[in-house]
């Protein structure tokens, strides 16, 4: 009666190895297959994710064939510049400059070229190309193709919302075992949190301020906060009922007048959180002014809101 036991619990061990290592192929599969037909449209900017540099200061040939990509989204004009990613490597070079050096060598304009040289991972990638890229412009990702499908990822959540890929024709035998190594690495970035989406927040909490008309979304990108800020104008009549409102509700301090114009003192950056939300006001005439009396307003042509959301500091 043991040895039966012992017999179907080795085949149960079985089955659910098999199961597994089904799944696993299949996961893989589905990575190399998303990057393979996402595709690419005309774009400002293509990003090359970092590779190994030889000690020598030589690209490897891996991440040579990708610079050579996108070299030719370059020179057939898909690609309008093309931004260079990485950190510094275990050999010791900074892989950024070693990347931007070779396309210059290759007969990319130096100004064509913008080195990230704080591109550690693909994650910090992503994070990065914000000071270049606009969120709602289409941008190119250039890696291997079993990487693609994690790069394109990383950028969406970073808020990219037209994220195409490309890659070079280049095939090496590590390429299995870093495939075995991506579909954990792929989970990990599926199940990290979303940047938030840069919107209009005052609807989005449902404040609807008579004379406050929503202007812009914007990502501030700093090397250590990422804030989404919405920006809005006020007529300069409406402005001293707006700006009470937002005291009563938050206790954002009166405007004080400084030099040329009104400003919340003190709270340019940071602004007044708003309970409750993850959200913070501040308030600005929206030029300069010797109008120095809160009687005058109206003529003042607007004011600016500038509604904050910090959803990301390492401070």
């Amino acid at each position: 009666m043991q040895n039966v036991y012992e017999v179907k619990k080795i085949i149960m061990i079985k089955k659910s190895l098999l199961i597994f290592a089904l799944l696993y192929f299949f996961g893989i599969a589905a990575i190399w297959l998303d990057g393979a037909t996402t595709g690419y449209e005309k774009s400002e900017y293509a990003v090359v994710l970092g590779n190994q540099v030889y000690p020598s200061g030589e690209p490897s040939e891996r991440l040579e064939a990708r610079l050579e990509r996108a070299a030719e989204l370059f020179r057939n004009g898909t690609a309008q510049k093309i931004i260079v990613s990485g950190g510094l490597g275990k050999e010791g070079h900074d892989e950024a400059a070693v990347m931007k050096q070779y396309l210059e060598t290759q007969g990319i304009p130096a100004v064509a070229v913008i080195a990230d040289s704080y591109g550690n991972n693909t994650r910090l990638t992503a994070l990065n190309a914000h000071r270049w890229v606009q969120l709602d412009k289409p941008v190119i990702v250039v890696s291997q193709l079993y990487h693609l499908s994690r790069s394109e990822m990383a950028f969406r959540k970073e808020g990219f919302v037209n994220v195409g890929a490309a890659y070079p024709h280049y095939f090496e035998w590590r390429d299995v075992y870093a495939s075995l190594r991506e579909l954990p690495a792929w989970v990990s970035y599926w199940l990290s949190e979303s940047v938030p989406e840069c919107k209009d927040f005052l609807k989005e909490m449902g404040w609807k301020i008579d004379g406050v008309e929503y202007q812009s979304c914007d990502a501030e990108i700093a090397l250590q906060s990422r804030t989404m800020v919405a920006k809005y104008h006020v007529a300069g009549k409406y402005a001293a009922a707006v700006e009470q409102l937002f005291h009563d509700r938050t206790g954002m301090p009166m405007m004080k007048f400084a030099c040329c114009g009104w400003e919340v003192s003190g709270q340019l950056y940071l602004g007044v959180p708003i309970p409750d939300t993850p959200y913070a006001v501040y308030m600005v005439s929206g030029e300069e002014t010797g109008i120095d009396d809160r009687a005058h307003w109206d003529q003042i042509s607007h004011f600016k809101i500038y509604i904050r959301h910090l959803y990301w500091s390492d401070v």
